[in-house]
C-alpha cells in the first residue's frame, strides 16, 4: 500500500505477500509469469473489496513484457492455458494499470529467489516495496515499448486453411451412367430404385426416422417411383 498524505509525504508498506511453487511438470517461463500474474490479478481485487476505500487505486508490476504483451493483447487469439488466464486478468482488473518493471528491483523475485531472513529489517524492500514508490511520479520508472505479439509466438493459436474440391455430377449424367451401364429397362428400373432408396434412408436416419430393412427387396412403389424419376 502507498499512502500520500496532504502534505505529500509517502509511505509504503507491505499488506500481503502471495506466491506458488513451480509445478513438477514442465512448464515454459511465459506460462509461469502469466500464472504469477494471474495470482496478482486475484490479490488485487481481494484488497480492493476487503479495503473499501473509494480513492484506492491499483497498479500492477510486471518483470515479463511477454506477459504484458499478452494482457493487452486485442489482435491474436492464444492456446486455452493463456487466454483463460488473460481473460482472468482482465476481470479482476483493467490493462492500463499493469506496468513493466526492471528484473533488478521488483521485489517480487525476492519470494521465488530466497533471501536470508537475518539480514533483513523493516526497511527491506520486502516491506516498503521498490524504492521509487517513495518517490512522486515523475521518478518512476519509464514504461518500456511493448512489441506486439506476433504470430510466432508459440501460445498463438495457428490458423490452418483447407482447401477442397468435389465434382459436381447433374442428374442429367447420372441417369447417362445408369443407361450406358445397363442393358435392360429393368435392371435400370433397379438401380434407380436403389439410389433413391438410399437418399430416403439417409433423410430418415438425419429426421430419427426408423430406417428401412436393406436386405428386403424392392416394393412395386419403390420400382415406379423410380421410372418416375428416369
Amino acid at each position: 500500500m502507498r499512502f500520500v498524505n496532504a502534505e505529500g509525504q509517502v509511505h509504503c508498506s507491505l499488506v500481503i505477500g502471495k506466491s506458488r511453487v513451480t509445478p513438477a511438470k514442465p512448464v515454459t517461463i511465459p506460462r509461469l509469469e502469466l500464472t504469477a500474474a494471474t495470482v496478482s490479478a486475484k490479490v488485487g481485487h481481494m484488497l480492493e473489496v476487503e479495503m473499501q476505500l473509494s480513492n484506492l487505486q491499483s497498479m500492477y508490476w510486471k518483470d515479463s513484457k511477454a506477459v504484458l504483451g499478452y494482457i493487452g493483447n486485442e489482435a491474436r487469439r492464444f492456446h486455452t492455458f493463456v487466454a483463460s488466464r488473460v481473460q482472468l486478468i482482465r476481470d479482476k482488473s483493467t490493462t492500463s494499470a499493469w506496468n513493466y518493471i526492471e528484473s533488478e528491483i521488483n521485489p517480487a523475485d525476492d519470494a521465488s529467489r530466497g533471501f536470508d531472513c537475518r539480514g533483513i529489517s523493516t526497511s527491506h524492500r520486502w516491506f516498503t516495496g521498490p524504492s521509487f514508490l517513495s518517490k512522486t511520479r515523475d521518478h518512476w520508472p519509464s514504461q518500456a515499448v511493448l512489441e506486439p505479439v506476433t504470430e510466432c509466438d508459440p501460445e498463438i493459436k495457428k490458423h490452418a486453411t483447407v482447401c477442397a474440391t468435389r465434382e459436381v455430377v447433374s442428374n442429367s449424367e447420372i441417369i447417362d451412367r445408369l443407361l450406358n451401364y445397363h442393358s435392360s429397362w429393368y435392371e435400370l428400373k433397379k438401380s434407380a430404385a436403389w439410389i433413391l432408396v438410399l437418399i430416403k434412408q439417409l433423410y430418415n436416419k438425419v429426421k430419427g426416422i426408423q430406417l428401412r430393412g436393406m436386405t428386403e427387396k424392392l416394393t412395386v412403389d419403390e420400382l415406379q417411383s423410380a421410372e418416375v424419376a428416369i
